[in-house]
C-alpha cells in the first residue's frame, strides 16, 4: 500500500512539475489552431503578398500619379495643393531614376530643376503655363520610362 501511495505521489509531483514548466508554445497564437477552433475565427493577415505590396506602393507613389494630381489641382484653382503634389512627384521621379545611365541622369536633373522652379511659382501663386508644365512632365516621364 505504501508503494502505491508513493507511486501516486510521485506521479502527481512529476505531472505537476511538467505543467509548471510548459513554455509559450502551448498557447495558441494567430497562426495556430486548436481542435475546437473554427477557422473562420482566425485573425486575417493584413500583409499583402510580396508582389502585391510593391505594386500598390508604386501606384500610390509614382510620379505619374502625382503629376495627374498636379493637373487636377490646377484645374480646381488650387495652386498650393498643386505645388505639394509637384514636390511629391519630383521626389518620386528621383526614386524612379535610380539606375539611369549618367547622360539620362543629367537630363533628368535639368528637368527636375525646371520643375522645382514651377513648384516655387505655384507656391507663390504666380502665373504658370500649363503647357510648360505638361512639356516638362512629358520629358521627365520619357527619361524615366526609357529605363524600364
Amino acid at each position: 500500500m505504501k508503494q502505491l501511495m508513493f507511486s501516486a505521489l510521485l506521479g502527481i509531483i512529476v505531472f505537476g512539475c511538467n505543467d509548471a514548466n510548459t513554455d509559450s508554445t502551448d498557447i495558441p497564437t494567430e497562426q495556430q489552431t486548436s481542435p475546437n477552433m473554427d477557422l473562420g475565427s482566425q485573425p486575417m493577415s493584413t500583409e499583402a503578398a510580396p508582389g502585391m505590396e510593391e505594386t500598390v506602393a508604386m501606384d500610390e507613389n509614382s510620379s505619374a500619379a502625382h503629376f495627374d494630381m498636379v493637373f487636377t489641382s490646377l484645374d480646381e484653382s488650387h495652386p498650393s495643393e498643386a505645388a505639394d503634389h509637384m514636390q511629391m512627384a519630383i521626389s518620386a521621379l528621383e526614386t524612379e531614376a535610380v539606375g539611369l545611365e549618367d547622360s539620362r541622369q543629367q537630363e533628368l536633373k535639368a528637368v527636375i530643376e525646371q520643375l522645382d522652379d514651377v513648384t516655387d511659382r505655384l507656391r507663390n501663386d504666380e502665373a504658370t503655363d500649363r503647357a510648360e508644365i505638361q512639356q516638362l512632365v512629358d520629358q521627365a516621364e520619357t527619361l524615366v520610362g526609357e529605363q524600364q
